[in-house]
């Protein structure tokens, strides 16, 4: 559906005029001028922002809400673009990607309330995000529901939240993205005790005595716990009590080690001195293919943070807990609930392991600690902490308090991380940290930046709402300052049609004298340069400049 300029609307009334044909009954949304879709984020490490817009694998998504449609930027080759226009039906409450972003997906309410059969229905629908954009899913709900969960391992997605004029929030909708195309779609309502679901977690697979190895999602409520077997969704959920109505603040597992210790969750309390060790066993009825038992443990002080390491080759599984008001970290052993106390350098919030990427045939977990409230990093070796824990511990003061760490998805760099955070004053600097060495590199920028990740995993983005932004390379580590005409809102780099070959892209919002103009400058995406570029204006008007 195609909009009309200013002028173009003006000569087709003169001519309805002089000939009484012509624009007299077309559809409204011609008239409708381009409005940018914002929303409420939450996710401090989403490069859009408030805007609807996605960067995906081989294309742009950008939301248009007034014609209830996705525009999708593609590249044919380095700084040529086509736009290809998709539906996403009315009233979109979620645009989203998958954590690989090869995916698109929306969340739609329809028409509300739905009296005709002709009413639009609420919707769920999936995109490919590659270099052909094109709809591969579309799901007609019963009911406009508001939250949409996406399973980071790109199996799972999970609609709740509905708002009908009698409404469940224990009421999920648990769709099985199927590699083979085989998409199976589960309603579950979980038995309720009072409490309405607050997050999900989404397990890797878990070893499970007696029966195959499954995923589990567990869903954190206000009160408790409740599991479902991914392995077999319409099996009744095991729910699990908390001590005195404790609330679920955070979700951490492991797969266990096979002669040692079951599958584990690690289950964080709210404001609570207790972490919840449960352990998954063999089954105790028919009705689950396991059991849960819980095990409640002391660490002295409120916890920032839980994660799961190893402190032995092959075995010595502890879940670590942070207490950062007493400047220690807990090593609970799941078998006996003994803690053992590990002092720090430093009162660090949060905990990371790394041992994958440092070494995949490491003999002991590796684990990275930091936190907003220091400007201390350290690398805790786990392997070395029985007997004399301090001195395992190697502490790097690199002059920033760290409030997010990003990971780079891709083998050629899965031994570096991004640090960004706040020094004191207007600068902000973001760091990267080779693993390998223990080395971390500062990079100043002037003014908060906001960092993208390209997808191919082999260069960060950091732009800001003006006319500047800088690449930024790994090998080698080589940072590139570029420039627009128009302020920016955002920059992404995907794949263009020619296999090996990216495009960079510029999206520019711009204000009008009635609505937005939507703009994008395109630059090479692997050798960008400013000298090298092509802009591409009006695209809201899809092609009537």
């Amino acid at each position: 559906m195609t909009r009309l300029t200013s002028s173009a609307r003006a000569l087709c009334g003169l001519t309805t005029l002089l000939l009484a044909v012509g624009c007299g009954d077309r559809p409204g949304e011609l008239d409708t001028a381009f409005d940018p879709a914002f929303h409420e984020n939450k996710d401090p490490t989403d490069p859009s922002g408030k805007l609807q817009v996605r960067g995906l694998t081989g294309s742009v998504a950008l939301l248009d809400p007034n014609l209830n449609q996705v525009m999708m930027f593609t590249s044919p080759r380095p700084l040529e673009l086509t736009t290809t226009r998709l539906p996403v039906g009315r009233d979109v409450v979620q645009f989203r990607s998958s954590v690989k972003r090869d995916k698109l997906f929306v969340l739609s309410r329809g028409v509300t309330p739905r009296y005709k059969k002709t009413d639009e229905a609420p919707q769920l629908r999936v995109f490919d995000g590659g270099t052909s954009p094109q709809e591969l899913e579309n799901f007609e709900l019963q009911d406009p529901y508001n939250e949409l969960e996406v399973d980071p391992e790109g199996e799972w997605l999970l609609v709740h939240g509905s708002e009908g004029l009698v409404s469940n929030p224990n009421e999920l909708l648990l769709i099985h993205l199927d590699q083979d195309g085989k998409t199976a779609l589960t309603s579950k309502t979980l038995g309720s005790y009072g409490g309405k679901p607050l997050h999900f977690t989404f397990t890797s697979e878990l070893t499970i005595p007696g029966a195959a190895a499954r995923r589990l999602l567990v869903v954190q409520r206000e009160k408790d716990l409740a599991i479902i077997d991914l392995a077999a969704p319409d099996d009744p959920e095991i729910t699990v009590a908390l001590p005195q109505d404790a609330t679920p603040l955070d979700v951490v597992y492991h797969d266990g080690i096979d002669g040692e210790v079951n599958s584990l969750l690690g289950v964080q309390l709210e404001g609570d001195t207790n972490v919840d060790l449960l352990t998954i066993n063999a089954p105790e009825s028919a009705d689950h293919a396991f059991s849960v038992h819980p095990n409640l443990v002391d660490v002295g002080g409120v916890p920032s943070k839980l994660d799961f390491v190893q402190t032995r080759k092959d075995g010595g599984l502890r879940l670590a807990a942070l207490v950062p008001t007493k400047q220690v970290a807990k090593l609970i052993d799941p078998a006996s609930g003994v803690a053992q106390e590990v002092p720090l350098h430093a009162p660090f919030t949060k905990i990371r392991r790394i041992t994958n990427d440092v070494s995949e045939k490491s003999g002991e977990d590796i684990a990275l600690l930091y936190g907003d409230s220091t400007n201390t990093i350290a690398f805790w070796r786990l392997g070395i902490t029985t007997g004399t824990p301090y001195h395992s511990i190697e502490a790097y003061d690199i002059g920033i308090k760290v409030g997010l760490v990003f990971d780079i998805q891709s083998d050629k760099f899965a031994d570096r991380k991004i640090l960004s955070g706040s020094s004191t004053g207007a600068t902000q600097q973001f760091y990267v940290l080779d693993l390998t060495q223990q080395k971390s590199f500062p990079l100043d920028v002037l003014k908060n930046l906001t960092l993208n990740l390209s997808p191919n995993g082999e260069q960060l983005w950091a732009f800001g709402a003006d006319r500047g932004f800088a690449q930024l390379t790994f090998d080698p580590l080589q940072p590139a300052s570029l420039y627009t005409e128009q302020p920016i809102s955002f920059v992404h780099d995907f794949a263009t049609a020619q296999g090996d070959e990216r495009s960079a892209l510029a999206l520019h919002i711009m204000p009008a004298q009635t609505h937005s103009s939507v703009g994008v400058t395109l630059f090479d995406g692997k050798n960008p340069s400013t000298a090298l570029t092509k802009f591409y204006g009006s695209l809201e008007l899809e092609g009537i400049k």
